[in-house]
C-alpha cells in the first residue's frame, strides 16, 4: 500500500495522497480482493481527480469528501479545498501546513453502511 513511486510514475499521478493511521488501519482489516480494489480506485482517480467525488455537507463529515467503489467509501479532503475554505479545524489534519496544493488526506475506508457513523 505504500509502496514508493518512480519518478515516471508520480510525474502521471498530479496529486500525492496521505493517508492517516485510521485508514491504514480500517484498509487491513478489509478482505484482499477489496483491498486491492480500493487501492486501484485510489491510483485511478484520487492521484487524477480527486473533485470527481461528492463533497459531503453533514456537520459531522464537512470539509471531506467521500468516492464511491461498489459498497465501499473512502473519505478524504483535498487539502488545496480544504484551506481555501477554511476546513483545517473541522478535519483536524495535524501535518496540513506541510501539504502542498496537490495533496489529498485520505482519512478512513469502510463498508457504505458503517463509513458515516464513525
Amino acid at each position: 500500500m505504500s509502496a514508493m513511486l518512480s519518478t515516471k510514475e508520480s510525474l502521471q499521478f498530479p496529486y500525492k495522497c496521505n493517508k492517516t493511521d485510521e485508514f491504514e488501519k480500517a484498509f487491513r482489516k478489509l478482505d484482499t480482493p477489496v483491498q486491492k480494489t480500493i487501492q486501484k480506485t485510489i491510483e485511478e482517480v484520487l492521484f487524477r481527480q480527486p473533485y470527481a467525488s461528492k463533497k459531503l455537507i453533514s456537520a459531522e463529515h464537512k470539509g471531506k469528501r467521500s468516492l464511491r467503489k461498489g459498497d465501499y467509501r473512502i473519505l478524504f479532503a483535498v487539502c488545496e479545498e480544504c484551506v481555501k475554505l477554511r476546513e483545517v479545524d473541522i478535519n483536524r489534519c495535524k501535518s496540513c501546513q506541510s501539504h502542498g496544493t496537490n495533496d489529498v488526506m485520505i482519512f478512513t475506508v469502510g463498508h457504505r453502511k458503517k463509513i458515516y457513523d464513525a
